[in-house]
């Protein structure tokens, strides 16, 4: 019997543990994304622009957009100004 005992002791044990575990985890996950937002919610104008001419940069890297640099074609300066609006919209930046 006290071996039947102390197997349900270590079990409902380990069941606390997993519980404790997923609530740590959620705490970290919760932590983790509430610092994304603060860090996304300090975005200047300037900071979302930077990261829209990153993005077009990986885009031309990838041959997705064409490099129009030296060359009279706006269509790469206009889905860099796009990216910008969406990323200054999305994360409540003014302008």
């Amino acid at each position: 019997m006290n071996k039947h005992n102390n197997a349900m002791k270590q079990a409902f044990l380990d069941i606390l543990n997993k519980i404790a575990i997923n609530d740590t985890i959620e705490d970290v996950q919760f932590e983790y994304t509430a610092n994304l937002l603060d860090e996304a919610a300090s975005k200047t104008n300037d900071d979302t622009r930077d990261i829209a001419i990153k993005i077009v940069d990986k885009l031309v890297e990838g041959g997705f957009i064409k490099d129009c640099i030296d060359t009279d074609d706006e269509s790469e300066f206009e889905v860099q100004d796009l990216i910008h609006e969406v990323l200054n919209e999305d994360l409540v930046v003014s302008k």
